[in-house]
């Protein structure tokens, strides 16, 4: 690589090229994007390059390898992993090769050549969520090292706790925070890869140092004959247990991943054309490393080997000065955690900034010194306080490995080489990329499954209760009357208020609110079927009731319905918030602006895009960590007092301006004038029937009620409050704005209303309305989170008792809803399609299919005439609705 006149790049820097965007496409500590010297940047030395990506592979995956060892046998273990090496030294090759030819400083810019800024984004995007994955799992090591931990029941004693016995500052947290503040942080501070050359090697140092140890002690005992005999293939005793040899593939497939230091370690190297030797010499001393420890790690533990095998090193090995040896391993092991925690976590940052700001100024410069300690800082407390939440890093590498960690080591490069945008691939490399993306999807898809299910073998084997959403999340019996009517009512009024001017538009005032009043009635007399057949089958969920009914399809109907419904209930939430903040452009072109938008204008941080991002992440990810919905009852009433506030002042403009005679004569009836005019008032079913659900948060309100008996009365309660507050909202909202009423009222409020402290009363209704959506939201998402965990996970433990899994399914069910919002052009529609499907099958369909399959014999005459009734009304008004909505969305000729 030849350098570059600075002085001339400086004052005459190209202009036009895509070189110049700096979002993760050139080395860290460039002055300009394309200034790369000999005397600036490149400095580091071929011994460095090796040190560097070494420490960068082995300190992702050693920590595993026994365990995958013993899974696989040795035999194959030990094969598995030289395949694996050489695959991914056919990925490097193919990264460096393209780099070469076409003229990329970075992993990225190499994925925007080829496919866009998208091709990028997804890269940054795989880097952010692998390297902090792994170095949330370096966290979890050093607290075994240190602090112990506990595996299926039998504890696993650290250095503090052997030392000093259990105290306040030898436990898990104390001492995260500590190593993370006085160790983590000072050498995550460096700026420059290859000034991390010494402590990569004291690292790579450190690992072999732990190596000898075990071969030695391992030695030891296979000459005094107390090692037993290892399985040198794997045990398939069933089907199931064939499958189980998958779970080890995302760790190997982890184990070799570097490929996100590549560049930058080539970038900085005095000859970059030395990087494939680079990569050879590390590849070849990782192998040595892995199968070294694999092998002598299993054969000194045989099947006690921990999924992290230093949690083995707690106990006596049967050998002269045991404990000192245990310390060793364990201390000399921490420490290489910590200097190869800079290493993986530098490319973390840089791909963070990168994504984030995707600016031509480099991270360094003196102009980012603040941008570079806040990321630094955000990043590091984000890691710290997910080591919490993960138990095991033999479940953590599996997730880890099965999504971003193939993603990066595999199938991007592989992409790469049959996107072939060069043209220089050959058919040996198309053949064998496909190859590569094919083995990284099977088995990363078999893995997940693997996972999934072994779940289930964990709780046979313990007294724990099979989780099938037949009980609450979490033991609890100290909610009281009003916070069960709190989260009852809230569940309700979320799912329906904001589209009900809009319904008594279609159907005029009196149609309307009949069709209110009933369908509060025909929903009490559905939640009653429910209770009234749990307690006869004894069920503590709407699932377990369905189950009682029709077996394991009725359960799974049941939950599938919930997410579906949910995900789009929590889908029109965002995009409610975001017509209130950025505001919305209706289907006729009207724009109604938001909040943001009248109090500063149109700025690219009020775009609907970043307002759902930031609210997602400083809003609804705080409020959806609750495991009891009792917890949610300040947060529902809370909820509840601002709908009411909405509603005052509501009523309140409506008087005035009634008063003023400013207010249009309402339509009492529905003005039909074609027979297509009539089956469009048929639009307005779907809203009512969502207006009132609320049965998949019944059972668990009722689980944690202290007397369970009151249930009934709660549920009357709530529907006569939410009754009331949907015929007040109802009524004004279109007494109010009459046939300029929106799809979602809250859009009419960005105009003159014509009263004193327009623009006042306005915010105050959009923002109040927006707060009480924020804390609706959890209430709505606590079911979303407990069905979709009985889909997947059927029969794991009690979602509750295991957090790592508690975490990743907010976050997938959040990533989801956060992006849905973007696709769902309409409040209405959403409403339209959701009320007409899994709505009105929550709501009525399957609380009168369980009266009429009446199992326990104990439904009268007048509950089946009912069911039958409620059936014939859902079936009928839902064919009719979705008939009327599809024939709305096409367009007619003029």
């Amino acid at each position: 690589m030849t350098g570059i006149d600075i002085e001339s790049q400086q004052t005459n820097p190209p202009k036009g090229t895509d070189k110049e965007q700096k979002s993760e496409k050139v080395p860290l500590l460039q002055d300009h994007p394309l200034i790369i010297t000999k005397d600036d940047a490149n400095t580091a030395s071929y011994l460095s390059g090796v040190f560097n990506l070494s420490c960068t592979i082995v300190g992702a995956g050693i920590m595993s390898l026994p365990a995958a060892m013993k899974v696989l046998g040795i035999i194959p273990g030990i094969l598995l992993i030289l395949v694996s090496g050489f695959l991914t030294k056919y990925s490097v090759e193919i990264l460096l090769r393209y780099s070469e030819k076409e003229g990329s400083y970075t992993y990225g810019q190499l994925m925007y050549d080829a496919f866009g800024r998208i091709g990028e984004i997804f890269f940054q995007i795989s880097v952010i969520i692998n390297n902090t994955g792994i170095t949330i799992i370096y966290l979890i090591i050093i607290a075994d090292v240190i602090s112990g931990s506990t595996t299926s029941g039998i504890h696993h004693s650290g250095i503090l706790e052997e030392w000093f016995g259990e105290q306040w500052w030898t436990g898990r947290a104390f001492v995260l925070i500590f190593l993370t503040a006085f160790a983590l942080i000072p050498t995550a501070w460096i700026k420059s890869m290859e000034a991390l050359q010494y402590t990569s090697a004291i690292a790579v140092g450190l690992a072999v140092l732990f190596i000898l140890i075990v071969i030695e002690i391992t030695c030891y005992k296979l000459a005094m004959g107390t090692i037993k005999q290892p399985s040198l293939f794997p045990r398939i005793n069933d089907f199931a247990s064939f499958w189980n040899l998958f779970t080890a593939v995302p760790v190997l497939v982890c184990a070799y991943l570097c490929h996100y230091n590549v560049h930058t370690i080539r970038n900085e190297l005095q000859d970059p054309s030395q990087m494939p030797g680079v990569v050879k010499s590390s590849l070849s001393v990782c192998s040595t490393i892995y199968i070294m420890t694999g092998l002598f790690g299993f054969l000194l533990f045989g099947d006690s080997t921990a999924s992290d095998v230093l949690s083995n090193f707690d106990s006596d090995l049967g050998i002269p000065y045991s404990s000192v040896l245990n310390a060793m391993v364990r201390l000399s092991y921490a420490a290489h955690i910590v200097l190869v925690f800079p290493v993986v976590f530098y490319a973390l940052r840089l791909n963070f900034y990168g994504l984030v700001y995707n600016s031509a100024i480099p991270l360094t410069s003196d102009t980012r010194k603040s941008a570079f300690a806040i990321i630094t800082l955000i990043l590091i407390l984000v890691i710290l306080l997910g080591a919490i939440f993960i138990p095991s890093i033999w479940v953590a590498f599996q997730f880890t490995g099965a999504t971003a960690g193939a993603l990066i080591l595999f199938i991007f490069p592989a992409s790469i080489v049959l996107r072939d945008h060069l043209g220089i691939s050959t058919r040996r490399d198309k053949i064998i990329s496909w190859g590569l993306i094919i083995l990284a999807v099977f088995s990363d898809l078999v893995a997940i499954y693997s996972n999934t299910d072994i779940e289930s073998s964990f709780v046979k084997g313990s007294s724990i209760v099979l989780k099938d959403e037949k009980v609450p999340l979490l033991a609890h019996k100290r909610a009281s009357f009003g916070s069960s009517v709190f989260n009852l009512s809230c569940t309700i009024v979320g799912a329906g208020i904001m589209s009900l001017p809009a319904a008594i538009k279609v159907l005029g005032v009196i149609p309307g609110v009949i069709l209110i009043i009933i369908g509060g009635f025909l929903t009490e007399a559905s939640i009653e079927f429910l209770i009234r057949f749990s307690d006869a089958s004894c069920s503590f969920s709407y699932s377990s009731v369905m189950e009682d009914a029709f077996g394991k399809i009725g359960k799974f109907l049941v939950q599938l319905c919930v997410v579906i419904n949910n995900i789009g209930t929590c889908i029109i939430y965002l995009i409610i918030i975001e017509d209130v903040l950025s505001g919305s452009t209706t289907s006729s072109g009207v724009h109604h602006p938001g909040v943001l938008e009248d109090e500063f204008g149109q700025q690219w941080w009020t775009g609907r895009a970043f307002v759902l991002f930031v609210l997602t992440l400083f809003a609804f990810m705080p409020l959806i960590w609750c495991k009891r919905i009792d917890s949610l009852r300040y947060t529902s009433a809370v909820a509840v007092a601002l709908a009411v506030l909405f509603i005052v002042v509501v009523i309140a403009i409506t008087a005035f301006k009634l008063v003023e005679g400013t207010i249009q004569e309402p339509a009492w009836f529905p003005v039909i004038k074609s027979f297509e005019s009539f089956w469009n008032l048929f639009t307005a079913v779907p809203v009512l029937v969502c207006a009132y659900l609320c049965h998949f948060n019944v059972h668990p309100i009722q689980n944690e009620l202290k007397d369970p008996s009151q249930m009934q009365a709660v549920v009357r309660t709530s529907l006569s409050l939410s009754g009331i507050v949907y015929l007040l909202t109802g009524l004004f909202g279109f007494l109010l704005f009459a046939n300029s009423t929106a799809s979602d009222i809250l859009s009419n409020f960005d105009t003159d209303l014509g009263v004193p402290y327009s623009s006042l009363l306005n915010n105050i209704v959009r923002v109040s309305y927006a707060g009480h959506i924020i804390l609706v939201f959890p209430v709505i998402f606590y079911s979303l989170r407990l069905n979709f965990d009985g889909l997947m996970f059927r029969h794991a433990r009690p979602l509750a008792t295991e957090n790592w899994r508690f975490v990743f399914v907010t976050f997938i069910l959040m990533s989801v809803i956060l992006y849905g919002a973007i696709f769902i052009p309409s409040i209405w529609q959403a409403f339209e399609f959701t009320g007409a499907s899994s709505g009105s099958l929550l709501l009525f369909i399957f609380p009168a299919s369980i009266v009429l399959k009446d199992r326990h014999g104990i439904a009268t005459t007048k509950d089946t005439i009912l069911a039958f009734f409620l059936i014939l009304v859902a079936v009928l008004a839902d064919v009719i609705a979705i008939y009327s909505n599809v024939r709305s969305l096409i367009p007619t000729p003029s």
